[in-house]
């Protein structure tokens, strides 16, 4: 059976990063997107920095959020913080 839910991973014709599975280890590039998005960056920024589409970016950040069983890019970049993968840095309070 297969999903009319247009995220599903296992729909055919998606590549292999796009069916990520939960448990296997990030790549550097996921690590580095999901990293910029937890600290406040755009996905334009990050595609800028890293030198690649916004596309691409998206697809790695959803294939980090696979990996990890995360259900949203924000559980993904908790839980990430937490398996020390990424560090946060603390926003900046103006008083």
């Amino acid at each position: 059976m297969t999903s009319a839910y247009p995220g599903d991973r296992n729909a055919p014709g998606l590549s292999a990063d796009q069916r990520a599975r939960p448990g296997q280890p990030l790549t550097e590039r996921e690590v580095q997107a999901l990293s910029d998005i937890a600290n406040g960056a755009h996905v334009f920024e990050t595609a800028r920095a890293m030198g690649m589409s916004q596309r691409t970016v998206r697809r790695d950040l959803r294939a980090a959020e696979a990996k990890l069983g995360a259900r949203t890019l924000t559980h993904a970049a908790a839980l990430a913080a937490a398996r020390g993968l990424i560090t946060v840095e603390p926003p900046v309070v103006i008083a």
